[in-house]
């Protein structure tokens, strides 16, 4: 009987050891279970979140990097579009009138400082630019007259322009605008019989022919100048109106130009 209680209660305890081991068991994969559930979860639901995230910046990131190119692009073309407006031919060119009517080592023979001021301005400015101007209002050219085929009856206009200009200061013996306006009409002319077969720049000639009348006449003082014909090369690049070989072909014949006229004339 003895034998018996205790037999049985080995049995008891063996089967309770079971049971806990059995429980214990079923724990331990419960709880793996749910670390798998909530792993996955966890991956399903925040990594996306991050991706986006990290997607999100990546796209404001490069928004902001092609709004800042955006920017410095448009400000580049403002830039060379003022230059090609305001640093123009006829605003050389009347720089150059008024430091000779002005200043001039040599006088201004029967001319009177301001009625060559007056002159120069409406025959070397005013009516070259009248007749682009005029066309661009029946949107028949644009303000640089950018196709090559349209430019010739612009520099027939120009030429008699100038050409009237140098007829009244030869007549009066006005020597040193007679040179520039002589200068204006070679070049002119050069320019639109080259402009036939290929598109020379007419605003780097058109600068540099003034800007070397100033360098040759006042000197070292004037030689700063220079610098504006780079800016007005680089302007017309810039606007993809010219290449450079058109704006250093243009600079080369108005240099040229000056530097025969004034070597063999001026003195």
């Amino acid at each position: 009987m003895r034998y018996f209680v205790t037999f049985n209660k080995n049995i008891k305890t063996s089967t309770q050891e079971k049971d806990q081991k059995n429980n214990t068991h079923r724990y331990s994969v419960m709880r793996k279970t749910t670390n798998y559930i909530y792993l996955f979860s966890f991956h399903k639901i925040i990594k996306p979140i991050e991706w986006t995230k990290i997607w999100i910046n990546r796209m404001l990131l490069d928004k902001k990097t092609h709004t800042n190119q955006n920017s410095q692009t448009e400000f580049g073309h403002d830039l060379a579009n003022f230059i090609s407006i305001f640093v123009a031919p006829p605003t050389m060119v009347i720089v150059a009138t008024v430091s000779f009517s002005l200043w001039s080592p040599i006088g201004l023979g029967l001319l009177s400082a301001p009625f060559s001021i007056l002159l120069c301005f409406f025959c070397f400015a005013f009516l070259p630019f009248l007749s682009i101007l005029y066309f661009y209002r029946k949107n028949i050219v644009d303000l640089y007259v950018s196709k090559r085929k349209s430019r010739t009856p612009f520099f027939l206009i120009a030429i008699t322009s100038y050409s009237f200009a140098a007829i009244v200061f030869l007549a009066t013996n006005t020597k040193i605008l007679a040179l520039l306006a002589l200068g204006y009409i070679v070049v002119s002319i050069i320019l639109m019989v080259v402009n036939l077969f290929w598109k020379v720049s007419v605003h780097c000639a058109g600068v540099t022919g003034p800007i070397f009348s100033l360098i040759f006449v006042f000197g070292i003082n004037a030689l700063p100048l220079s610098l504006i014909v780079g800016l007005v090369g680089w302007s017309r690049i810039k606007l993809k109106n010219h290449t450079f070989g058109q704006t250093l072909a243009g600079t080369l014949i108005a240099l040229t130009v000056g530097f025969i006229e004034y070597s063999m004339f001026y003195l």
